[in-house]
């Protein structure tokens, strides 16, 4: 019994001197963390300070600016009404815009890749390699296998022929080209 009572006086003890190094450790790392939290919040205010300073300036800046901004349109329309206007002589003839297409330019189609290659080719009877048709083309063709499926389209249409490696464009008779297209 006695021995029993001194065993678990010692493993009290021995918990005990385990509890208080856990508890210095646990300490240790809770005055750590406090440090690091009291660092993160002195970094925060002086952040803060800055974007705050930054805010201003930015802000007087900004009036700063549209007061120039306004100082300077009401000097050009200072300008504008101090300038005479000129009068218009009688003799002149009235000058007429230039008719333009309805169409405004930004709405216009692209040049139709097929008929460029067409004409390109018409232009060349003796007939041009596909790297010489790139040559001339390669501003309006984002890609170039693109050029290979137009050659490769004319050709199936029998518009172009492939001879020695060059594309040529097949001269049909005016007569033919009516049948086709009435069979078609």
């Amino acid at each position: 019994m006695l021995q029993d009572k001194k065993a678990l006086l010692e493993e009290l003890q021995a918990r005990h001197r385990e509890a208080q190094v856990r508890l210095q450790d646990t300490t240790q790392a809770f005055q750590m963390a406090q440090q690091a939290h009291a660092t993160a919040t002195a970094t925060l205010q002086k952040t803060q300070q800055a974007l705050a300073t930054a805010q201003q300036q930015f802000h007087g800046w900004n009036t700063a600016v549209s007061t120039v901004a306004a100082e300077i349109a009401a000097q050009q329309e200072a300008v504008r009404a101090s300038q005479p206007e000129l009068p218009i002589p009688n003799s002149a003839p009235a000058v007429q815009p230039i008719p333009t297409a309805s169409v405004p330019i930004e709405a216009a189609e692209p040049p139709n890749k097929t008929d460029m290659i067409r004409e390109l080719l018409v232009h060349h009877p003796q007939g041009m390699a596909p790297t010489e048709i790139w040559s001339h083309v390669r501003d309006q063709f984002k890609h170039r296998a693109y050029l290979y499926n137009v050659l490769k389209r004319l050709t199936d249409r029998e518009e172009l022929c492939l001879r020695r490696g060059k594309y040529m464009i097949r001269i049909v008779p005016q007569a033919t080209k009516e049948e086709t297209a009435t069979i078609q």
